[in-house]
């Protein structure tokens, strides 16, 4: 975000981008902030990044609520595909639903050595964006296979809603 002009202004038009917000305000409800921002980039070979949660230790603020009809939670990331991503080169993975078990994830699923069937690589084009409960969902990353350098935005959002 600190990069001379005009090097910074795709960056910081990630933080705010309207559809990004517009989503962000339904799932989080008005007031929120940028807790954090990477980029991610990795070369044919890279390791993965093992599945984690929020599960362990025990932390209400890291899920969500259900009031009034809507459902409300404290932690969001907002990931940026710069490239393409296929199911063969790598990169994020998530287990479907998990924020709403939130069970002990297992060693062997963690490592992704035994997946269980419930590990979902998520395809993407550049330009693409994948919102996701940080710390509620599990969530990782395969190794990385393809030529092409992985090169991914990944921005965090904290509500102000829920203490």
């Amino acid at each position: 975000f600190e990069l001379p002009k005009p090097h910074c202004d795709a960056f910081r038009e990630m933080v705010a981008h309207p559809a990004v917000v517009q989503r962000m305000n339904w799932m989080m409800g008005s007031g929120f902030r940028c807790r954090n921002a990477r980029a991610i980039c990795s070369v044919k070979g890279t390791s993965g990044h093992a599945l984690h949660s929020g599960t362990e230790p025990v932390k209400p603020k890291n899920t969500y609520v259900f009031q009034n009809g809507r459902t409300y939670c404290d932690s969001i990331n907002v990931a940026w595909q710069l490239r393409d991503v296929q199911e063969e080169d790598g990169g994020f993975v998530c287990i479907p639903g998990s924020h709403k078990a939130r069970y002990p994830v297992p060693e062997d699923l963690k490592s992704c050595e035994d997946t269980m069937d419930i590990v979902r690589h998520v395809g993407m084009q550049a330009g693409d964006v994948v919102m996701f409960l940080g710390a509620a969902q599990t969530h990782g990353a395969y190794p990385w296979k393809s030529e092409v350098d992985r090169r991914a935005v990944l921005l965090g959002y904290s509500s102000r809603n829920i203490t």
